[in-house]
């Protein structure tokens, strides 16, 4: 049995690499994790920042620092080096007596606006309001936790997509018909699916999460997340297997697919706390509440725990009902 089971894998996995839309679609949780990584913003980031050279009065960097990080610079040119970096910053620097604003001049008008409130309040030594600083004691931005979230949910995706369009592949080469003719049974088959879904789910979110946030999870419950989710893939991919003949078929469901593997948890985002209860019985809601749980450190209203079990639960339901039909349409015994 295991002997069949690990060469149906290898098969799959062969015909995997040869299909260029599945390679593309394996790399891109990792390229998604890139692009997020590099475009939002952690807590860390958010504090705004000021070049300074050194020929500014210390007691004007000192007010600064009360407010900004403060980059200090010798001389005119090296703020100006700074300030011509992609990031919005404002420069500031001494000059005839007079402190000067450097901008580069595609930056957001909150960059030189603000850099010119903060100067003229700390020169004035009247400041125009009190601040108080309350800490969330939060490691991550929203947006972290929801790219996060997201990401496992993609990896997920294209693990149940690959043995889907395996399925086709065979469907279309009439391999389904001859495997109906071999020693092969059902648990068999689906086990095979299941480790394959399980592989590529399980590396694809790990790399994926570590290039958004490096160390910053726990990745024992990353582990635990996805494989307790990876029914859901088997799910989409056996949809795929069953009711698909052909790519452009295949194509079709997964349009359908994403609406609601994709589109469920996204509308959560957005749903106020007293409708949520409309998406308790999709697994897919469940697993990206799992997800965040990741992310935030299980802040979520039901913890990470509880909502990687309901994931575990409603998707093996799910998938024990589709059996029988994904079984005779694909004629296995």
């Amino acid at each position: 049995m295991i002997r069949r089971i690990m060469f149906f894998m290898r098969k799959d996995i062969t015909n995997a690499l040869r299909d260029n839309i599945i390679i593309y679609g394996t790399l891109f949780p990792i390229l998604l994790a890139f692009i997020m990584g590099f475009f939002i913003p952690n807590v860390q980031n958010m504090k705004l920042t000021v070049a300074v050279a050194d020929n500014v009065d210390q007691v004007i960097v000192e007010g600064l620092q009360q407010y900004a990080n403060v980059e200090l610079y010798e001389g005119r040119e090296e703020v100006l080096a700074r300030v011509e970096r992609p990031d919005d910053l404002a420069g500031i620097v001494q000059e005839n007596g007079e402190y000067v604003i450097l901008l580069e001049g595609n930056e957001g008008k909150d960059a030189g606006d603000i850099a010119e409130t903060l100067l003229s309040m700390i020169v004035s030594d009247q400041p125009q309001a009190n601040y108080e600083f309350v800490s969330l004691e939060k490691t991550n931005s929203s947006l972290i936790e929801v790219s996060g979230g997201l990401l496992l949910l993609t990896s997920i995706l294209i693990g149940g997509y690959i043995i889907g369009f395996n399925m086709v592949h065979e469907k279309e080469t009439k391999a389904v018909r001859a495997l109906s003719l071999t020693p092969l049974k059902t648990s068999e088959f689906l086990w095979a699916h299941t480790l394959l879904c399980l592989v590529f789910s399980v590396v694809l979110g790990v790399i994926a999460s570590f290039i958004l946030v490096k160390g910053g999870v726990n990745y024992w419950e990353v582990l635990v997340s996805l494989i307790a989710t990876t029914g859901i893939g088997m799910i989409l991919g056996f949809v795929i297997g069953a009711f698909a003949d052909n790519l452009i078929s295949a194509i079709a469901v997964v349009k359908f697919e994403m609406l609601v593997f994709v589109g469920v948890p996204i509308a959560s985002i957005f749903t106020p706390e007293r409708f949520q209860i409309l998406y308790y019985p999709f697994p897919n809601y469940w697993a990206f509440q799992s997800y965040i749980n990741i992310f935030n450190g299980g802040n979520q209203p039901v913890g990470f725990w509880m909502s990687t079990l309901l994931a575990f639960l409603l998707s093996s339901i799910l998938l024990v009902l589709f059996i029988p039909t994904m079984k005779k349409r694909l004629s296995l015994r």
